[in-house]
C-alpha cells in the first residue's frame, strides 16, 4: 500500500495500480511533494488516516473546479479527465512545475495540514471547526497565492508592475486578494456561481440563515432561489472574510451586526457552508497550478 506520511496524518493511494501507474512520476507515490499529495486529495483520489488517534477518513469528492463539488464513485485514470488541468496532454511540464516548486514545500504542508483537519472535523460533524481550518488555509493562501503567481511568470517587467498593482493605495487583505483573483481568472470564470445550499431542522432556522447570508451579500451580485444562494467566485472572497469577522471576531457593542447563536445552530449553519468554501479555496489551488504548468510548456 502505497502511502505519504506526516507527523499526523498518513495519506493512502486508492487508485488501483493500473491508473496510478498512468499519471505523471511527480502525482505518483514514488516521491510526491506535500503540493502533490493536495493536488490529490482535492481530487478525491485518497484517504486519510489520522495517526494518533487511528481514525480513518475516505475522501471521494472532487473539489477541483469552480462551481462544482462531484463525487467519485469509481476510481480510476478516468477521474482526472474532470480537471481543470489536463493530466496526458504535457506530462513533462506538470513534472518540471511540481519539482521547482517544492521551494514553496513548507507553505504546502501548510496548507495540507489545514486541509487534512477539515476533512478530519468533517468527519466528526463539527462543522464549525473544520470552517476554522478552512480559514486557515486561506489565510496562508491570500499573500502566498499571488507572489507565487508572480515567480511562475516568464513576463518579467510585466509580472513586476502586475504585483505593484496588487499593492497600490490603501491596501487591506480583501482588496490585495480581489486584485490578484481579478488578474489570475478570466471575466467567465470570474462570473462563475458558487452555490450555497440551506438546509436546516426547521423553517425558523432557513429563515435565519437565510437573512445572515442576505447581510453578508450586501452589495454583491447574488440570487437565492428554492433554498440555494448561487455567489459569483470573484465575490466569495469577501463572503467568507465577512463571516469569519462576524461570527469569530466577536466585537461587543460593534455597529457590524454579528452573528448571534442565539439564532443559528451552529454546526448545522456552517454544514450548509463548508463545502463551497471548500470549493472555492481548491479551485483557486487549480488555477495556480494550472498557470505555473502553462509557463513551463
Amino acid at each position: 500500500m502505497s502511502t505519504y506520511t506526516t507527523d499526523i496524518f498518513k495519506y493512502i493511494e486508492k487508485l488501483p495500480s493500473r491508473s496510478s501507474s498512468k499519471l505523471p512520476e511527480v502525482l505518483q507515490f514514488t516521491n510526491p511533494s506535500a503540493e502533490a499529495i493536495l493536488f490529490r486529495l482535492l481530487m478525491g483520489t485518497i484517504d486519510l488516516h489520522h495517526i494518533h488517534e487511528g481514525v480513518d477518513i475516505k475522501q471521494r469528492k472532487n473539489y477541483s473546479m469552480f462551481g462544482s463539488v462531484t463525487s467519485n464513485h469509481r476510481l480510476s485514470y478516468r477521474t482526472f479527465e474532470d480537471c481543470p488541468i489536463t493530466l496526458q496532454d504535457d506530462p513533462e511540464s506538470i513534472d518540471k512545475y511540481f519539482k521547482k516548486n517544492r521551494s514553496n514545500n513548507k507553505l504546502f504542508e501548510n496548507v495540507l495540514s489545514e486541509i487534512s483537519y477539515y476533512f478530519y472535523y468533517k468527519n466528526k460533524n463539527s462543522y464549525s471547526s473544520g470552517f476554522i481550518h478552512l480559514y486557515r488555509c486561506l489565510e496562508y493562501l491570500s499573500f502566498s497565492f499571488p507572489m507565487i503567481y508572480a515567480s511562475k511568470s516568464h513576463e518579467y517587467i510585466g509580472t513586476f508592475k502586475k504585483l505593484q498593482s496588487f499593492f497600490k493605495g490603501d491596501i487591506s487583505e480583501l482588496k490585495f486578494f480581489k486584485r490578484f483573483l481579478s488578474t489570475l481568472l478570466d471575466s467567465t470564470t470570474q462570473s462563475i456561481y458558487i452555490d450555497v445550499n440551506l438546509r436546516a431542522t426547521s423553517h425558523t432556522l432557513i429563515d435565519n440563515y437565510k437573512s445572515i447570508i442576505d447581510d453578508l451579500l450586501q452589495g454583491k451580485d447574488y440570487s437565492y432561489n428554492n433554498y440555494i444562494f448561487s455567489i459569483k467566485c470573484i465575490d466569495y472572497y469577501d463572503f467568507l472574510l465577512k463571516l469569519r469577522n462576524r461570527f469569530f471576531h466577536f466585537l461587543s457593542g460593534s455597529t457590524n451586526n454579528n452573528i448571534p447563536t442565539t439564532k443559528i445552530h451552529v454546526e448545522e449553519f456552517f454544514e450548509n457552508i463548508n463545502d463551497g468554501a471548500l470549493n472555492f479555496i481548491s479551485a483557486l489551488f487549480f488555477e495556480i497550478c494550472k498557470f505555473g504548468i502553462e509557463q513551463e510548456s
